[in-house]
């Protein structure tokens, strides 16, 4: 189970891929983790993460993150009230433990 520390918005996940709704998650929310897929970019050295997540009403979200290749510190995407160029790492925006695996 993870507790959300700082509001974000999570995109919905579709059977669907022209739709996209998304959420906001304020602080407190809790979302209950279910899987995960990755893929790396060579090119840039970046490791991406499509996290899914399901909030209290069984709806299923996707958390992005990614990682510097070898680095350690996995950074959220989409936190509320952030520029695109700000980073933020897993444990300012969620209690819980990442899944992500160095």
């Amino acid at each position: 189970m993870l507790t959300v520390k700082k509001s974000i918005k999570l995109y919905q996940k579709s059977k669907d891929n022209n739709i996209l709704l998304s959420k906001e998650f304020s602080e407190n929310s809790k979302l209950r983790y279910l899987s995960m897929t990755k893929s790396f970019h060579p090119y840039y050295e970046l490791h991406n993460y499509q996290i899914e997540v399901e909030d209290n009403d069984k709806v299923l979200y996707e958390i992005e993150a990614y990682r510097i290749d070898r680095t350690k510190d996995v950074f959220v995407k989409n936190v509320s009230g952030l520029s695109s160029i700000q980073r933020v790492v897993w444990k300012d925006v969620f209690e819980g433990e990442c899944p992500i695996v160095i």
